[in-house]
């Protein structure tokens, strides 16, 4: 048993605890949404999850004693509930209790980054509490219990009491009215004489606002030259030290643009009297004034890597010029919203950007309530993200409003709301319970959505409580006390019992629900300067709390710098230098850098070596280190030892830049067990946009065997090692060529897959394909390889009776895949690879376009409807005779009418474009279709979906499937628009085949993986 009295042994326990707890915590969420019979235990168990991390946490920061043998239960009762059959594949040490738990917390590291089905499948293996879920409940709350007696409870009613004293200072009043004054000040500007009237849209960046005090430095700095020219156009922090970072959009685009406001004494931007006369003189003097907001708008669009500024002064805009900007957002990916988040990207929340989102949310309602910024009804939609050009999703919120189309009437009120509820209907006030300030909480709302990463409606609907519409679209107080605080008439919980009780979160939603705080003693409105206190006292000095409680060196003078170099979109990672692209705004030297590490990693000990010991605590991250039999203590379980010889597990570690797991190359090419076979390079360059790694990346590892004269592309892709053929042109012969020379120098190899693009079948099984479609084949028939009898051809026969039946791997695998389900699943992932190739092409500045080109330029004409010059050629308006000029010209060109068009029974979502998966047997042959009527004769004949030129040749090489998009319909109707776009469908799809195709036991690759000799891959299977 282990003596924890020894400081390093109780320090790595508790990392365990830490860590487990996390897990199980998250875990637990996901079953508690699915699995209704259990949901009551799942609801209990997030919640002493919860307990058991803020204890470890705050005892960490107060450097408390820990009662090494509740620790110890602890551990025991979270891995109770951890399924044999899942650690059971391990030969050796699968009993263990700090084996079980750390595979399970490696292998939940990579599972929480799937798509939510996924992660479903994960939980539902993994957790299996069974019968005995009423003991580990009441098992973990004992635990909770006795560990909430000690002393870093005390140790957080210090921090708290001690809290006034820290040097933190109330933010000034003059943000909410520089915020009211630039919305005033834009829908003066927005009138213009255009013939019509433009929609204006504006998003507003949310933040604390706090500043860094400056420090004076002993050496000067050297003034760099765009510091000299903000200077003298008076762009200086004595001049301005409020700046505002929005985005301004005329119908579509977003252009961003930083608005500078002067902070004078009194705390006010608009300058009253003779010193604003004054101000505005010299302002006029030297730049434009903004009279029609169309105009700086359409300058920007021409500006790449600039935003405007604009300047302040007395409510009125003036143009001061452009300058480099820090924030390059990729304009064609539409901006995400939190509410969008929650419903679709669990995973982007981690505890860390959940407590920095809360407080920065909360700072926004103390700086904007009152102001136009914050409409009726406002909440987590409003509340936007963007995304960079180099795919990042930095942690900067916008609020987002629209600019109303005309001026409202008389002057806008610049001093807080206190009763925002007018656009509701009279019985709102009801149903608020005479609550005065509705934003209150709204922001209550966001706050609970936050912290359970889930859309207000969603947990109303998991306590099955019906929620009351009122006109705004805001939740009223009534059903966020029934849902938050449970029904003690039903008898139900209510979601704050899943928050500890002292929780500083907690404290604050409390708060912002209590309506006598947001009132003065006679039951009246709250004059605004006392209504600002209040939210900042009651509420946001609570979030600071809840901050700085987890995370102590995030400096509350510095939080909105620090959130700026976190990738929302990963999970919190840092951004660095390189990935921004000079887009993060330089933070003071004061505000330290977030840390970046590693994620979780564990290494597996062999016969010889009993555990894991981390070289150092982190938050939720460890590096680990194999330490020889005895050097570090056991829980003092079950020892039983299954040793297989020489087993050993890789060290896993995420890329720091793309996330992704790195491994070393195989030892040779007899670790290549799958083939990826290309036509084209427009395929290939497709196929290597969804490569994880590259193996040649610095120079070829595995050359080729004597005759083979193809050039390979060595990588992996998910766990497989894959070798990538571009064959030397298209056809039957080049492939059945290039595939004997592949076979030649990879022995071992078990799939090939031929990826690309085909011309399709317009109507599949009664149901209309569409072009970006993909098909896949159960089998193959060389349509063009027969007998030519008197007046007729009759093909031979079938490619799989002649050749042979495909080996059981991909007939098991393609009868999966023609299951409903399975094909639902494979669409669904192959829909999220291509969203990432699009990204990463971008990233790359590929030539190719592989967005969607649109249904407009999905044309279907009749079979007999011939492509010819239906105007200017001789020959092609006096007979049907072949025309070559004609053949080589778009439909345009040729003029095809569109009257002409085929009306399709289905639809395609344009906006939502996913590709449709269709499995049959595809027509392989040294000639390309280019008839409508001849497509039509043969794909009836022998049942073909699709048409292309190599799978015949490939096939008697190496057992292979043909994945390709549908980039024409074989007909003569030429149109090359589809190409890219298809051949990116067929990578997609490629990849989630991979993915759900499994890795054999004896196929594993002894390859080294930092250092370490490894005779086995760890597989995550979903």
């Amino acid at each position: 048993m282990a003596n924890f009295s020894d400081p390093e042994a109780k320090g790595w326990v508790s990392d365990l605890l830490l860590k487990s707890s996390e897990s199980v915590m998250e875990m637990a969420h996901i079953a508690n949404d699915a699995n209704k019979e259990a949901r009551v235990f799942y609801s209990h168990l997030a919640s002493h999850c919860v307990r058991l991390r803020d204890f470890l946490v705050r005892a960490r920061q107060a450097s408390t004693r820990i009662n090494g043998e509740l620790v110890k239960q602890a551990l025991v009762h979270l891995g109770s509930i951890v399924s044999e059959n899942c650690v059971q594949q391990f030969p050796f040490n699968s009993a263990k209790l700090e084996f079980r738990l750390e595979v399970l917390n490696l292998y939940w590291s990579e599972a929480r980054k799937q798509p939510g089905e996924k992660k479903l499948e994960f939980v539902s293996r993994w957790l299996t509490p069974g019968e005995q879920r009423d003991e580990v409940d009441k098992a973990l709350e004992s635990c909770a219990d006795a560990l909430d007696k000690q002393h870093p409870d005390q140790a957080y009613r210090k921090s708290a009491a001690k809290f006034p004293s820290l040097d933190v200072v109330e933010p000034s009043y003059t943000i909410c009215k520089a915020a009211q004054s630039i919305f005033d000040a834009l829908l003066d500007c927005k009138r213009c004489s255009c013939p019509s009237q433009h929609e204006f849209g504006a998003k507003l960046e949310l933040g604390t606002y706090r500043r860094p005090n400056k420090k004076v430095n002993k050496k000067p700095l050297a003034n760099s030259i765009r510091n000299r020219v903000r200077n003298l156009r008076g762009d200086d922090d004595a001049a301005g030290d409020l700046d505002f970072d929005i985005f301004l959009s005329m119908e579509r685009d977003w252009h961003e643009v930083r608005v500078q406001t002067f902070k004078e004494p009194g705390g006010c931007s608009n300058l009253p009297g003779e010193v604003a006369s004054l101000r505005v003189s010299s302002t006029e003097g030297r730049y434009t004034r903004v009279e029609r907001l169309c105009r700086p708008i359409t300058k920007t669009r021409t500006k790449a890597l600039q935003r405007l500024v604009l300047k302040l002064t007395s409510g009125q805009l003036f143009e001061m010029g452009f300058e480099k900007s820090n924030f390059l957002i990729d304009k064609t990916a539409h901006p995400m919203s939190l509410s969008q988040c929650f419903e679709d990207r669990h995973d982007f929340f981690t505890e860390k950007t959940k407590r920095i989102l809360s407080l920065i949310i909360g700072s926004t309602i103390m700086h904007l309530n009152g102001t136009s910024w914050l409409q009726p009804g406002w909440g987590s939609a409003n509340i936007m993200f963007f995304q960079t050009t180099s795919c990042k999703t930095p942690l900067r919120p916008f609020i987002q409003t629209q600019l109303p189309k005309a001026s409202p009437a008389g002057t806008t009120n610049s001093l807080l709301v206190v009763n925002c509820a007018d656009a509701d209907d009279e019985t709102s006030n009801d149903l608020d319970l005479g609550h005065r300030c509705p934003i209150m909480v709204a922001l209550a709302v966001v706050l609970i959505e936050v912290h359970f990463v889930k859309p207000f409606k969603k947990l109303a609907e998991m306590h099955d409580v019906p929620l009351i519409e009122v006109p705004s679209g805001r939740i009223t107080l009534i059903d966020v006390d029934q849902v938050f605080n449970g029904d003690e008439e039903l008898g139900r919980e209510g979601w704050r019992s899943q928050i500890p009780e002292d929780s500083p979160l907690l404290m604050a939603i409390d708060n912002c629900l209590d309506g006598e705080l947001w009132e003065d003693e006679e039951g009246g409105a709250l004059d605004s300067e006392t209504l600002r206190s209040r939210i900042y006292q009651h509420v946001v000095r609570l979030l600071e709390l809840h901050l700085i409680q987890g995370f102590s060196h995030i400096p509350l003078d510095g939080v909105d710098e620090y959130a700026r170099d976190l990738d929302f979109g990963r999970w919190g990672q840092v951004i660095n230098s390189r990935e921004l692209d000079s887009q993060a705004a330089p933070m003071p030297p004061e505000v330290p850098k977030p840390t970046q590490t590693l994620s979780s990693t564990v290494m597996l000990p062999t016969p010889n070596q009993t555990g894991v010991r981390p070289l150092r605590p982190t938050w939720g991250h460890r590096y680990a280190q194999i330490y020889p039999v005895g050097s570090h203590p056991s829980l003092g379980l079950d020892t039983t030892l299954n040793s297989v010889r020489d087993y050993r597990l890789p060290h896993f570690f995420d890329d720091e830049i793309g996330g992704r797991i790195s491994l070393q190359p195989p030892a040779s090419r007899t670790h290549f067990h799958v083939a990826i076979i290309c036509a084209l390079p427009r395929e290939a360059d497709a196929v290597t946009l969804l490569f994880d790694q590259f193996w040649d990346e610095e120079r070829d590892l595995y050359g080729r065997a004597d005759g083979d004269v193809n050039t390979y592309i060595t990588g992996r892709i998910g766990d497989h090692n894959v070798v990538l053929a571009l064959l030397p042109g298209m056809g039957t012969n080049n492939a059945a060529a290039a595939t004997a020379s592949l076979r030649s120098s990879y022995t071992s190899l078990r799939l090939a897959i031929l990826v690309g693009v085909c011309g399709g079948v317009p109507r599949i099984a009664n149901v209309d394909a569409f072009l970006g479609d993909v098909v896949v084949s159960k089998t193959i028939i060389q349509y063009d390889y027969g007998r030519r009898h008197p007046g007729q051809f009759t093909v031979k026969s079938t490619v799989e009776d002649s050749l042979g039946s495909a080996n059981r791997d991909i007939q098991g695998l393609l009868a999966v895949f023609e299951t409903e389900l399975m094909r639902k699943r494979l669409q669904k992932e192959a829909s999220e690879h291509l969203k990432h190739l699009q990204k990463a092409a971008k990233l790359e500045r590929r030539r190719a376009d592989y967005s969607y080109p649109g249904t407009v330029e999905d044309k279907l004409y009749p079979p007999a409807y011939a492509h010819k010059h239906w105007i200017s050629c001789y020959l092609c308006t006096t007979s049907d005779a072949f025309c070559e000029s004609a053949s080589e010209a778009s439909c345009a060109v040729a003029g095809c009418s569109s009257t002409n068009l085929v009306v399709r029974e289905h639809t395609v979502e344009e906006a939502n474009f996913s590709s449709e998966i269709f499995i049959g047997r595809v027509g392989s042959g040294n000639t390309i279709m280019k008839s409508g009527e001849d497509r039509d004769r043969i794909a009836s004949a022998h049942n073909i979906i699709a048409f292309e030129t190599e799978g015949a040749g490939a096939w008697d090489e190496v057992p292979c499937i043909v994945v390709k998009g549908i980039c024409d319909y074989a007909d003569s109707h030429n149109n090359e628009t589809w190409q890219d776009f298809a051949a990116a469908t067929s990578a997609a799809v490629t990849k989630a085949i991979l993915g759900r195709y499994i890795v054999r036991d004896g196929d594993r690759d002894p390859a080294r993986i930092n250092g370490m000799t490894l005779s086995h891959h760890l597989v995550l299977s979903y």
